[in-house]
């Protein structure tokens, strides 16, 4: 627990760690040809991680990466809700997430 607490608002590594794993979703993505389905998963968890690298960017001072981290996941999370051709539960999944990246970055540019 102390590890824990010892990297509790470690932003900057934080980043370092989520970039890693925003890496093997764009690989697991590209590995994925013979499953559409998959690939828009992984899209999706894409987008995911760039919501977290969006808050730590910005608790590391850098507010218009952040913006511009949160606009690239909304552009992904947009993709999938509108790719008809992949399950309803992952569609309505994104379409929640774009729902909430839509908010973060309404706060993040009221912070500009």
């Amino acid at each position: 627990m102390a590890a824990a607490k010892a990297q509790a608002g470690d932003f900057p590594g934080a980043l370092v760690l989520l970039h890693d794993a925003e890496l093997n979703y764009v690989q697991a993505e590209k590995l994925s040809s013979d499953s559409h389905e998959f690939a828009m998963i992984q899209l999706k968890n894409q987008g995911q991680v760039k919501l977290l690298i969006a808050a730590a960017l910005f608790r590391t001072g850098k507010a218009s990466e952040a913006v511009m981290t949160v606009e690239t996941a909304i552009s992904q999370f947009t993709h999938v809700q509108s790719d008809e051709t992949i399950n309803v539960g992952i569609r309505d999944d994104a379409g929640r997430l774009l729902k909430e990246a839509q908010t973060i970055l309404s706060r993040l540019k009221s912070t500009q």
